[in-house]
């Protein structure tokens, strides 16, 4: 059977032959970035690989991703739909678990081109503390006379959070604590909002690598005299 010729096809399609023509001839491109620990090595900071994601706002899963070596000190993401980008790294421990992070949201991808991204700094994730306090009396705070506490948390000798709360609630969340040596001090006060208790929590750098939260717990002693 004679085959119809390009001459005497619809031009319609030979549009789409052109355009599936120009779709299997694009070229992708990829993207190439770099990382950096604040004065410190990959095996100091505990760290493995360092995984790169891209993703382009269109779904939670990232649509481009790949790993090396953290000694490797860069990356390269091959095979990459010229377009827009968030670039997030990911630093993980040996056994897989994610200590360290960094991103960008500014990375675009051309055609057949590497995108160089300037070197990030992967620092460590913050952490989310979980306060409370129960009394070393192990009475309740009515039964104690405390009303409300203040929840006062230093990193590394810097205050990073202060928050008052009622005392029945026995706890507060601190989402984005910065990593550091930690100091908890709560200060319980009665109705009229005079101290009457306090307690502190010195602990090193508690983080634990694949856990959502961190657990502190302050004791409260009642003080000798009001106003501690």
């Amino acid at each position: 059977m004679k085959q119809p010729s390009e001459r005497s096809l619809h031009p319609a399609h030979l549009a789409l032959l052109a355009l599936l023509g120009c779709e299997a001839t694009e070229d992708l491109g990829s993207v190439a970035v770099g990382w950096r620990l604040a004065g410190r090595t990959c095996a100091e900071a505990g760290l493995e690989q360092v995984e790169a994601a891209l993703f382009d706002y269109s779904g939670v899963a990232p649509r481009f991703t790949t790993s090396a070596a953290c000694s490797a000190g860069v990356v390269t993401v091959e095979g990459v739909e010229p377009g827009r980008y968030a670039l997030v790294l990911t630093g993980r421990e040996a056994d897989g678990c994610a200590t360290h992070a960094a991103r960008t949201d500014t990375v675009r991808v051309l055609e057949g081109e590497t995108t160089e991204v300037p070197v990030l700094l992967l620092a460590r994730r913050p952490r989310t503390l979980n306060v409370s306090w129960p009394f070393a009396n192990e009475a309740s705070c009515l039964e104690n006379g405390v009303a409300q506490v203040t929840v006062e948390v230093r990193v590394s000798g810097l205050v990073e959070r202060r928050v008052p709360a009622l005392c029945g609630s026995g706890a507060v969340h601190l989402p984005d604590i910065p990593p550091g040596a930690l100091d908890v001090r709560v200060v319980g006060y009665d109705q009229a909002g005079i101290a009457v208790a306090t307690g502190d929590q010195i602990t090193g750098d508690p983080l634990e690598s694949c856990a959502d939260e961190v657990a502190v717990e302050v004791s409260l002693d009642l003080c000798l005299e009001p106003g501690c």
